[in-house]
């Protein structure tokens, strides 16, 4: 047994140190000859990984914005075009929000936020809304989804033509629009 502990481990080093040995070397003229685009377009593009934008409602949410990557549109300079996105509202009397999307925007002069993509939204009272888009207001607590909503809550299966979150003298609200449709779910 005690002899198995010892030439375990140098077996195991000593297949490693082969693969590092007798592995080809890397020719870098030919790798920049072969992935000279893809290297040229990450080069130009200002891309930045994993940005994170964070501040506070003129009403007092706390709103933190996060996503595997960000860059600038080409045309507007004020336009962030985000990826993988989660947003995380916290209102002062304790309601939170949680978002995710595949896509998103932020306009930096205007102060506002689109998530597009498989949008999701959970809610500290126990809502889980998914949408297509969400449009929203970093100075103030006003979220708006324009088109379709379908959600799961305390109540049962929701859908809607649309959906408005806001701060209303101090509580958040959801408000489910334009034909709204309640599967209710009775607990026992």
């Amino acid at each position: 047994m005690a002899l198995a502990k010892v030439i375990l481990p140098l077996a195991a080093l000593a297949i490693l140190s082969s693969l590092f040995l007798l592995s080809g070397g890397i020719d870098p003229h030919r790798a920049a000859r072969e992935g000279g685009d893809a290297l040229r377009e990450a080069a130009m593009s200002e891309r930045v990984g994993l940005p994170e934008i964070a501040g506070t409602t003129r009403t007092g949410e706390r709103i933190r914005v996060t996503a595997d990557s960000a860059s600038r549109d080409r045309n507007r300079r004020d336009l962030l075009r985000i990826e993988r996105v989660a947003a995380h509202v916290e209102a002062p009397g304790g309601a939170r929000i949680d978002a995710r999307a595949w896509k998103g925007e932020v306009e930096m002069d205007a102060q506002r936020l689109r998530l597009e993509n498989e949008v999701t939204l959970e809610t500290s009272t126990g809502y889980r809304i998914e949408t297509d888009a969400l449009e929203g207001s970093l100075r103030e607590l006003r979220l708006v989804a324009p088109g379709p909503v379908r959600a799961m809550g305390p109540p049962g299966q929701i859908s809607a033509g649309g959906m408005v979150v806001e701060n209303r003298g101090g509580l958040v609200d959801v408000v489910f629009q334009k034909g709204v449709r309640l599967v209710y779910r009775p607990t026992d």
